[in-house]
């Protein structure tokens, strides 16, 4: 397993350990460069060092603050299929790792066994939510008791929502006593509708 170790302190003596375990550590930088990367492409020799290498990887091992896990580090990482496994000092800390929904949490102070038997997990983590969706159509159902409010503008706006993403969209009123949805859009009324089908 291929990695980048982000860490304040001695990156270079936690990159050996973890190559002694196995890890394949392909770039060490500090703490702060990934995010600040990652909000504006600022280029250095670490910031060059960091986007080369995050090519390159599987997982981001990151010492986590506020200032150091943030949302364009979150969106980055998942574009690029990199796995981040935060490692925290406090409950602050571990309260941001959680907040981003992070599922590989470390102490900032696990040895290196710890950290590089954390990692399959991140990998099995990856192929299980990188699987394809199943191929066939799905069936999104908006129901509610007879005169519950809103349920026509939900599904109206959901099918909107979905269209945008590019994704074919069928609206179907089933509703047998009182269809609203035709009338709802300005759509000429002029059948019997779903009841007759």
């Amino acid at each position: 397993m291929r990695a980048i170790l982000a860490v304040d302190d001695e990156g270079s003596t936690a990159a050996s350990r973890l190559r002694e375990e196995g890890i394949d550590v392909v770039a060490v930088v500090s703490a702060d460069t990934p995010a600040r990367a990652a909000a504006d492409g600022a280029f250095g020799d670490e910031g060059d060092a960091f986007f080369g290498a995050l090519a390159e990887v599987d997982v981001l091992i990151l010492r986590v603050r506020r200032r150091t896990l943030t949302d364009g580090l979150v969106g980055l990482c998942d574009r690029r299929a990199v796995r981040i496994v935060a490692l925290v000092g406090d409950d602050d800390d571990e309260r941001v790792a959680q907040s981003f929904g992070l599922l590989t949490i470390l102490p900032a102070t696990a040895e290196a066994f710890a950290v590089a038997d954390a990692l399959p997990s991140v990998a099995v983590a990856a192929k299980e939510q990188s699987r394809p969706a199943t191929a066939g159509p799905r069936t999104i159902v908006v129901w509610g008791p007879h005169g519950s409010p809103g349920r026509s503008t939900v599904a109206i706006e959901l099918a909107v929502e979905l269209a945008r993403g590019d994704r074919r969209v069928a609206l179907v009123d089933a509703d047998s006593h009182a269809p609203s949805i035709a009338l709802s859009l300005g759509l000429a009324d002029e059948g019997p509708g779903f009841a007759a089908a």
